[in-house]
């Protein structure tokens, strides 16, 4: 069985790749943004100390999920912006569990790309209003928080520069195949 990894900073395109990817797999998709944004339907919205409060009860239940999935032998697609701290002790026992096959595909792009998508996706008004993104706008002296979300590195990895705006889903399902 795999696991299908799609990582990296908030804003990078992680979503846009995932959806597709999952789709022409046919592996179920478990995303934070779906977990979290069906938890803001459920028991509301509030400030950003109440959406980061959501969003690690949404990494939770993605690892629950996750290897309740894997333990009944689905592959499996997980999207999200992974703390390495906390994820890669985890795949690691995925790996160790169910001999899981795991490929990551790591989502990069430039600061300034990623400040643009967090406000246009705010503008748009598709982003559901708990994630609070008018507050997550990086401003032009805020560091990166490359470390905190650097790749997990377990696995195949492929680091994907989505600054283009074209990403070729067939390509990558070649390489996790």
């Amino acid at each position: 069985m795999k696991l299908v990894i799609i990582n990296g900073l908030p804003g990078t395109g992680k979503t846009t790749i995932a959806k597709p990817l999952a789709d022409k797999l046919n592996f179920p998709l478990i995303a934070k943004d779906t977990v979290k944004e069906f938890l803001f339907d459920t028991i509301g919205t509030g400030d950003r100390e109440w959406s980061k409060i959501l969003g690690k009860a949404s990494s939770e239940f993605i690892y629950n999920l996750t290897d309740d999935l894997l333990s009944k032998g689905y592959s499996v697609v997980i999207e999200s912006a992974f703390e390495l701290s906390f994820a890669k002790p985890i795949i690691q026992s995925y790996i160790d569990k169910y001999n899981a096959d795991v490929f990551e595909i790591y989502c990069f792009t430039q600061k300034k790309i990623r400040r643009q998508r967090f406000e246009a996706r705010n503008k748009s008004g598709e982003r559901h209003i708990g994630h609070n993104d008018h507050v997550n706008y990086l401003s032009n002296d805020e560091d990166e928080p490359i470390e905190k979300y650097s790749a997990i590195g377990l696995g195949k990895q492929i680091r994907l520069d989505t600054t283009l705006t074209q990403i070729n889903v067939d390509s990558l399902i070649k390489e996790i195949k």
